[in-house]
């Protein structure tokens, strides 16, 4: 697999696909990530950094070098799927790794980032369609 392919894997992964919404949550503009995605450049140093900066769950040595998996343990989709909130709560109840533990609760954190960042620019999309009518 390519660097632009697992580029792409990780915004179907962490954007459902938007790369609009993902470029912004990293500080770039979508025009800006799209030679990545087609290949004519090199997926660099500095937006790896980035990208493991917001996304924190993504396994580094996936992005760049394609080794290993593409998310780092626990393995938790975004969803709303119940089976993953049963798995959340099971860990957090009957596990005595203060790893795993540590795993599920920045998994929150960066989940609960994540959709505070969402929310914000939804509002902005929402503020922007209120003025222009």
């Amino acid at each position: 697999m390519t660097g632009s392919q697992r580029l792409e894997e990780v915004i179907k992964k962490v954007s459902f696909g938007k790369v609009s919404k993902f470029a912004e949550s990293i500080g770039y503009t979508r025009q800006a990530i799209y030679p990545y995605l087609s290949g004519k450049k090199e997926i660099s140093a500095t937006l790896v950094d980035r990208i493991l900066t917001i996304y924190p769950e993504v396994d580094g040595n996936w992005l760049r070098y394609g080794e290993g998996d593409m998310m780092r343990e626990p393995n938790i989709e975004y969803s709303t799927n119940t089976n993953n909130n049963n798995k959340i709560s099971e860990t957090m109840t009957t596990s005595n790794e203060p790893s795993e533990l540590k795993a599920v609760i920045n998994f929150l954190l960066n989940d609960n980032a994540r959709l505070r960042n969402e929310i914000h620019h939804l509002k902005e999309e929402n503020g922007k369609k209120n003025q222009a009518q």
